[in-house]
Formats: C-alpha cells, structure tokens, sequence
C-alpha cells in the first residue's frame, strides 16, 4: 500500500494532466485544481496513510519477535533487545533527519518528478529487502495462560462439552474466550496506568508551534549574513536524542558493565521515570528563558511592535531543544520496550502502537488548546516575526508564517 502511495504521488507529478497547470504570469489567474486532481492526490495519500500504519506498527514489533524471549532473566537476551530497541529508533530519527534535508533538497533543486521518484524507488528497494530476507525470519509457539491475574482464566476453562462446537470453536464466544484473549485482557490491565504517565512528556513535546515562534522573534544569527532558519531548530531535538543513544549503548552501559563486573542496564520503567523527569527540566529552561526574553523585549521598547527583534541569541532554545531530545530517548524507546516485554506476541503491534496513540490524542488536544482561544498581540505574549526589510541583507528571507503543531514522526 506504501508503495502503490508513493507511485500514485509521483505521477501526479509527471503526468501534466494529473496536476493543475502553473501559473505563468504573477498578475495572470492561476487555474484551480479540479475535482478528479484532487481526488487522485487524496487518494495517494490515503495509500500511504494505509502502509504507513501498518509498517511502522508491525515493523518494529516484528524485528524484536526475532529475538527469543524465552528466558527473560537472561541479561544478555534483555540488553540485546534494549539495543535494539535504541538503534531502531536512533536510525528512525536519522531517516527522518535525511528527508527533511537531503530529499527536501532534491525536491526543491531537481524538481517533483525527481523529489517524489526517489521515495518511490527506496519503498520499492525496502519490500524487496524484506521478501528476500523472509527465508531467515523465525515464527514463535503458543502460549499457555499465566498465574497473575488467575482469576481471568476462568474465562478460558471448558466447564461442559457443549461450550465447544465439534470443530473446536466456542459455543458462545461470549461465555468461553481463547487463552490469547485473557492474555491479552491481563497484559492491557497491568500496562495502561504506565501507558497513561506518557501523556506529561507528550504534551511537553508537543509545545512545538511555541519554541518555533520564540526563535522568529529572537536573534538567530550564526555570522553578519547567515541566520538560521527558525523551523531548523527543531532538528536540535534529533541530533541530541541520536547523540545520546550512541552515548547510552556504546559509552555508558560498557563502561558500567566493566566497573561493576556484571552487564548493567537501566530497566525500562526506570529510563521512563528519567525521560519524565528530564522533560519536566525542559519545560523549566523554557519558562526560564522566555521570562528573559519577554523582559528584554519590554525593555528595548517593542511591546507594541509586532515586527521587532529582541536582542538575545535564539542559540539558548538549543538547551531546551536538546533536554527534549534526550527525554524522549529514555522515555519512548524504554515505553516500547516496557510494552513489548509486558504484552503478549498477538499484541506485539499494540505494543508499538500504544506510544503512537499517546501522541495523537495529546498532539490532536494541545493543537485544539493552542489554536483555539485568541492570542493577545502583545509583545509580551505574542512572538514578533522578522521585517522583510531586516531580511535582505542575509542570505535566508523569513516571511511571515503561521505553522501549527507537527508531531514528531519517531516518537509518535
């Protein structure tokens, strides 16, 4: 479905008739786009939408059923599953750093046809990587019930042989449920109050529209004629969450290992713990850094000045930016781990889509709550965006812009 998505989008860009015609002239009207243009360019997006919940639900959970879980008291098995679930992420970020740059890039200098093929040939080379690799994936055994929460697997005890038809299916599926499905109930029970402690770092991340408004109001100068742009600060969010992957795997827990003597590793209730708590560290360096930045603002005489720049160095949203990306390192990928370890295989895909559907409810309310109200104009509330005049001495033009909150692709 990914791929047919993708196809689809590419040729709206190669076919002419697919796509409404450019416009040629400023002042000349520009054609709109008709119904059967629209329709297909909808549905190139509902293809994707289609593939992409299923891959990135099953994709992860998938890759980690590969490992055997058979003794989990086997610290070697749990810290190879740990770096699994850390580099799977780590290159979930980077991949996302890559299109964001290098295929935006191709976009933007080579033109659609060549911006949407290239996504379209690496979809096509991605599933058949994976029908060639299928010889060396391996399937997993039934289960048999559990002693907690013993009194759910009544559910699943044959009282009298009428309650089973003679091709083995229950009589009355509401009387006699299967040993899965009280699994199942168990495994949703013991992990939904951890699963709801992942709606504070959530909406901390998706305070996303805010940081990009402070640094369109606040110096964002590198030299006298580069500036950077103040969508781009987000990507201090990526490159800290890999940083400190690469650190926790490779630096940390070996050189803890070699001091203690034994492999040590932080269970993942305790890095969910961390992740909430650096996050929460992250909002105080914001409030902190605002409050500056608004008084300066007073100060310099741009509190009804919409268009105003505040003499302060936006680099300072790099540190909130940063304790945000490490937050969400500990937190999303020791929830994944934590929810893959508690849920049985039948619920491997929930257990990576539980984090997903944290994200949007939170992403879905916070965008409701910080576009609903009306925002007072004031320079003290409201973030002033550069002047066009301002702009024409660098080398980037920011015009004015309204973005609204997008969540991020890995961890959502």
């Amino acid at each position: 479905m990914d791929i047919k998505g993708t196809v689809v989008l590419w040729l709206t860009a190669m076919i002419p008739k697919a796509r409404p015609p450019p416009c040629k002239q400023s002042g000349q009207a520009c054609k709109s786009t008709t119904t059967s243009q629209y329709l297909l360019l909808v549905f190139s997006f509902l293809l994707l939408s289609i593939g992409a919940g299923g891959i990135r639900s099953s994709s992860l959970a998938f890759g980690a059923n590969q490992f055997d879980k058979g003794d989990n008291n086997n610290p070697n098995k749990q810290t190879v599953l740990e770096s699994f679930f850390s580099w799977y992420y780590t290159l979930s970020v980077v991949s996302v750093m890559i299109a964001l740059t290098g295929i935006v890039y191709l976009q933007d200098r080579l033109g659609w046809k060549i911006g949407f093929g290239v996504p379209a040939i690496l979809m096509f080379l991605s599933a058949l990587f994976f029908f060639l690799a299928s010889p060396f994936y391996q399937a997993k055994g039934p289960q048999v019930p559990t002693e907690k929460l013993r009194f759910l697997n009544k559910a699943c005890i044959i009282k009298t042989p009428e309650d089973v038809k003679p091709n083995g299916v229950a009589a009355n599926p509401w009387n006699l449920c299967t040993v899965e499905q009280v699994e199942e109930l168990k495994a949703l029970i013991r992990v939904m109050p951890l699963w709801s402690t992942g709606i504070m770092i959530s909406i901390n991340l998706s305070q996303s529209s805010f940081p990009l408004l402070q640094a369109q109001s606040m110096n964002r100068h590198l030299t006298k004629g580069f500036q950077i742009p103040a969508g781009s600060f987000g990507m201090f969010l990526m490159i800290a969450l890999t940083i400190w992957v690469l650190l926790y795997d490779r630096v940390m827990l070996p050189l803890a290992s070699k001091i203690k003597g034994r492999p040590v590793r932080l269970k993942p209730i305790v890095r969910m713990g961390l992740g909430i708590f650096v996050s929460c560290m992250s909002m105080v360096v914001s409030g902190i850094i605002e409050n500056i930045r608004r008084r300066r603002a007073i100060s310099e005489g741009l509190l009804n000045n919409s268009q105003g720049l505040v003499e302060m160095s936006a680099m300072w949203l790099i540190i909130p930016n940063s304790l945000n990306g490490i937050a969400e390192a500990l937190n999303a990928i020791g929830a994944t781990e934590f929810y893959y370890s508690e849920l049985p295989k039948s619920m491997s895909s929930i257990a990576s889509a539980l984090l997903v559907l944290i994200c949007f409810i939170l992403w879905f309310v916070a965008g409701k709550w910080q576009y609903g109200p009306s925002v007072d104009v004031d320079i003290t509330v409201r973030m002033m965006e550069p002047s066009h005049d301002e702009a024409d001495d660098d080398d980037e033009i920011d015009l004015p812009q309204k973005k609204k909150s997008t969540p991020d692709l890995n961890s959502c």
